[in-house]
């Protein structure tokens, strides 16, 4: 968790708190720095404490990964990166299905293997999320469902500083 999975370690030690109930400490790096030092036993220097790091996403998504928290980091670890790899899978796909039925298979390729889907993977991100609800909005506004358009979008307000790129955009 020092290098593989480093941002997953942040979102597991915050999910911690979380599950702990300390909900005053959930944006408290000191709150978390135990959860945080535990992983230090799954890496390549356990003595070495583990880097402090601060988790950048509404109380909500504490919630939503609290779960990961009721098994040992490297299991939660695997299966976060399982649900990305879906979630890279879905967003290929989609990708693909603008591209002419002979190119599909490559284009879907190119944006599984892109720099972005890998370090999210690698790092443990959870910005597929957010890109498969961008691609989902996009693909709603041009078909006309703006509804359907805007409750993907509200996805995103698990990362709002996206929102004000966005807002300019659909501002446009």
């Amino acid at each position: 968790f020092r290098w593989i999975g480093i941002d997953f370690g942040f979102f597991y030690a915050h999910a911690q708190v979380f599950a702990h109930g300390d909900l005053a400490g959930l944006y408290s790096l000191d709150a978390a720095a135990p959860y945080r030092d535990a992983l230090a036993a799954y890496s390549s220097s356990p003595g070495v404490a583990m880097p402090p790091g601060p988790v950048p996403f509404p109380p909500i998504y504490a919630w939503l990964i609290s779960p990961m928290a009721l098994v040992p980091a490297p299991l939660a670890f695997l299966i976060w990166t399982a649900i990305n790899a879906v979630a890279a899978i879905v967003l290929a796909w989609r990708a693909a299905s603008f591209f002419s039925p002979e190119r599909r298979l490559l284009a879907g390729g190119l944006a599984l293997v892109s720099t972005s889907v890998m370090f999210s993977l690698w790092f443990g991100q959870p910005q597929l999320f957010l890109a498969v609800a961008f691609g989902e909005a996009f693909i709603a506004f041009g078909r006309g469902q703006d509804r359907a358009a805007g409750l993907w979008l509200a996805v995103i307000l698990f990362k709002p500083q996206y929102l004000l790129l966005i807002l300019v955009i659909l501002l446009w």
